[in-house]
């Protein structure tokens, strides 16, 4: 069994980077009272590695530090420890906490996992790959999930987010296939993007009912999602958020909303219809591509600008009605709406961007505004479906 010095370190108070990575001739490490801190990657696949004693003196460890060190049995983590970096400890079969942070969970970790009492923190990554986790039961004295904390736990059917969580980080639970319904208490303040990303089983969600928004990717490819409640307090419906929830059937948007962004709906190929708020001004491009099954859609009077393959590939809608405030309007923002007959203009865009509907075989009429003829007809061809309301 090899023994390393603290004169084996090249600074005093601070295992560098990769210092030891890749040592295979280390069995047991006793780090020296004058280290604070532990860098990136710096027992990095140690594959002998069994035992690793951190003293009172370490206050921060930095990401990878002991990843892929195998065959690691037992690490000692003092409270004095308050930074730890996401993926530690990833890969390796121990179970790693202290009083406060719960930080990794090994993968062989099956069934019900109860994370004791006083855990504030699940750490980034913390039971990222547990496979065989069915069920994760959490303390009431957590406050924080960070990023990626429950990520690829493929198995997991149940857990319950205690009221005294008030964030929860980006992908946080993304590619737990088998999650079917989960609760996030109105406690929670922050949520991160992508929280659901390939949640493929998930069937009901339950938001907190003061969020702002809906971030970026929260439900993207949520194949199984058929209805959701939206909170009225949402106002911004971040980039992709809903896309490829191909199940979902219907969906009301609040009131109180201001902004979808790019692709937020995109492949929802079930989606029926949509009422776009009058507070919403602009459609960013391929808001609705793809979504298959729409048919009815409600553009608020407030709408000033309809993006590029807004609507693109809507193969159900059949007539769409473009409000008096439409400003800018694409060229190919109906590009493959295949039943597309009828489109009718409320009022005269000053930015037309080349519109046109040689790409939309069975429209029949373009209506317009009474004295606005001539504007229209020469921008569409043919002009003979142009036709004054």
């Amino acid at each position: 069994m090899a023994e390393i010095l603290s004169t084996s370190l090249q600074e005093p108070t601070k295992v560098q980077a990769q210092e030891f990575w890749m040592r295979d001739d280390v069995k047991t490490f006793d780090i020296p009272d004058t280290v604070t801190e532990i860098g990136f990657e710096a027992f990095g696949d140690c594959t002998a590695l069994e035992e690793v004693v951190i003293p009172d003196s370490v206050r921060t460890i930095d990401a990878f530090a002991f990843s892929n060190c195998t065959s690691l049995r037992k690490v000692t983590l003092p409270d004095s420890v308050v930074e730890i970096s996401h993926n530690t400890f990833t890969n390796c079969p121990v179970e790693v906490r202290n009083s406060r942070f719960m930080v990794h969970a090994p993968t062989s970790a099956a069934g019900c996992f109860v994370v004791p009492e006083g855990i504030t923190t699940i750490v980034s990554g913390a039971f990222a790959g547990c496979k065989q986790i069915t069920e994760i039961q959490l303390p009431s004295s957590l406050t924080t999930i960070e990023d990626y904390a429950f990520s690829e736990c493929e198995s997991l059917k149940k857990i319950n987010i205690p009221e005294s969580v008030s964030v929860i980080g980006k992908k946080a639970f993304e590619k737990c296939f088998t999650l079917e319904t989960i609760v996030i208490p109105n406690s929670v303040s922050v949520i991160g993007e992508s929280l659901f990303e390939f949640c493929q089983g998930l069937l009901s969600v339950v938001l907190p009912n003061h969020i702002k928004k809906i971030n970026a990717g929260m439900f993207c490819d949520c194949l199984s999602l058929k209805h959701i409640q939206i909170p009225e307090s949402v106002e911004v419906v971040e980039y992709e958020a809903f896309k490829g929830c191909s199940a979902l059937t219907e969906l009301n948007l609040p009131t109180a909303l201001k902004e979808i962004g790019r692709n937020a709906f995109e492949n929802c190929r079930s989606l029926e219809g949509i009422v776009i708020p009058n507070s919403v001004k602009e459609l960013e491009r391929e808001t609705f591509f793809k979504c298959l099954a729409l048919k009815s859609i409600t553009l608020g009077d407030s709408l000033v600008a309809v993006g590029f393959h807004a609507f693109s590939q809507c193969a159900s809608l059949e007539t769409i009605v473009l409000p008096r405030s439409l400003q800018s309007i694409e060229d190919s923002c109906f590009e493959g709406c295949k039943s597309l007959r009828t489109i009718e203009f409320k009022g005269m865009p000053a930015n037309m961007n080349g519109f046109s509907v040689r790409n939309l075989p069975k429209v029949q009429q373009v209506l317009v505004p009474r004295r606005t003829y001539d504007f229209f007809a020469t921008r569409i061809q043919p002009s003979s479906i142009v036709q004054e309301l």
